[in-house]
């Protein structure tokens, strides 16, 4: 029994399956939405970090902590834009 066990090697059969699972999903259109996830995917946390620091400094304004008009309120707002 264990002799014919160690004949049976789950990655051959994992990557089957998995090459089996890719070709079954390699439509047309799911490629292209991966394809564009793919260019999207690393702009999210430049997108994340701009919102923060604009929120930041929005706060900071409205809380009369850093002044509108203030050369650090100004290079926060280029930053954040």
């Amino acid at each position: 029994l264990l002799s014919a066990a160690s004949d049976f090697d789950l990655k051959d059969v994992a990557s089957k399956n998995k090459s089996e699972i890719d070709k079954k999903n390699a439509k047309p259109f799911k490629l292209f939405l991966r394809r564009i996830a793919s260019i999207f995917i690393p702009l999210i946390p430049a997108l994340v970090a701009s919102g923060l620091i604009t929120g930041i400094t929005k706060a900071l304004v409205q809380a009369d902590w850093l002044a509108a008009d203030s050369k650090l309120a100004i290079i926060l707002t280029v930053i954040g834009s």
